[in-house]
C-alpha cells in the first residue's frame, strides 16, 4: 500500500456524488530517485494504483480493476512542485463498479482515469 507510505491523506470532501481526496506526496520518497533521478515524476501507474487504495479505503472493500477504459496523463505530476494533490473519484455501484477518476491541483490537471473494479 502506497498510502502512508508514499502519500498522506490530508482531508476528504464527500458530495454524494464525488469523493475528493486531499493528498500530500512524500517528495523525498524513494521512488523518485529512480523515476528520474533529478527531475522526479509520479508514474502513471501509480496515479492509477492510488485512484484504486483511496477507493477501497472509502468503500472499506478490497478491490481489483478489470478493465481500463481509458487513462489520459495530461500533465506530468512533479511532486516537487506539486506537493499536494487532489483525486477526485466518482462511481457506479453493480456487479462492477464503473468509476471515473482524475487528480489536479489547482487548475493543472495530471490525469484522468476511467476504470472498472470488482470486489477481490
Amino acid at each position: 500500500m502506497l498510502l502512508n507510505d508514499l502519500y498522506f491523506l490530508q482531508s476528504v470532501s464527500d458530495t454524494g456524488e464525488t469523493v475528493t481526496f486531499d493528498l500530500l506526496v512524500k517528495v523525498d520518497h524513494p521512488l523518485y530517485k529512480g523515476h528520474f533521478p533529478g527531475r522526479p515524476v509520479t508514474p502513471g501507474v501509480v496515479l492509477a494504483e492510488m485512484v484504486k487504495e483511496l477507493l477501497e479505503s472509502h468503500l472499506g472493500k478490497s478491490l481489483e480493476m478489470v478493465r481500463m477504459r481509458q487513462c489520459k496523463f495530461l500533465s506530468a505530476h512533479d511532486p516537487g512542485r506539486y506537493p499536494q494533490i487532489g483525486i477526485s473519484v466518482s462511481w457506479t455501484p453493480g456487479d462492477e463498479y464503473t468509476v471515473q477518476a482524475s487528480g489536479s491541483f489547482q487548475s493543472e490537471v495530471f490525469f484522468r482515469l476511467s476504470a472498472c473494479y470488482r470486489e477481490a
